[in-house]
């Protein structure tokens, strides 16, 4: 009997301490969906890799995380978590129109090109010539 009352007790105990973990989570999220709507994208951003740190991963919170990264004009993380967003939720339209928006204003790999040094000019200039 005494042992049927542990077991009870440490199941119990294991059930509350898992409830537990989801609410603080979700707390955090909470905390840090707060922070990017008041436009503190850094803290944020901490808050949500402090979720990521912890195991837990959604669509929703690379798409945020993203979201956070693009504001903060990080578009190589916010391209990253966007894609990690699609890749758990591979039918999200608002997941497709952030790596599509990226796409479309070449805000990826978009480097202006660097003029010819002026020697290297004249003597393809001079190559041409002959």
């Amino acid at each position: 009997m005494k042992t049927i009352k542990i077991i009870i007790f440490f199941i119990l105990a294991i059930s509350f301490n898992l409830q537990a973990v989801p609410d603080s989570l979700q707390t955090i999220f909470e905390r840090a969906n707060k922070a990017y709507q008041q436009k503190d994208y850094a803290t944020a951003d901490s808050l949500y890799q402090k979720i990521l740190k912890s195991g837990y991963d959604s669509p929703e919170l690379y798409y945020n995380l993203g979201n956070a990264y693009f504001r903060r004009s990080d578009i190589a993380h916010a391209r990253l978590y966007y894609e990690k967003a699609l890749k758990l939720s591979p039918s999200d339209e608002d997941i497709k129109a952030n790596i599509q928006f990226l796409k479309d204003n070449k805000l990826i790999d978009d480097f202006d090109e660097v003029p010819d040094f002026i020697l290297d000019r004249f003597y393809n200039g001079l190559q041409g010539l002959f």
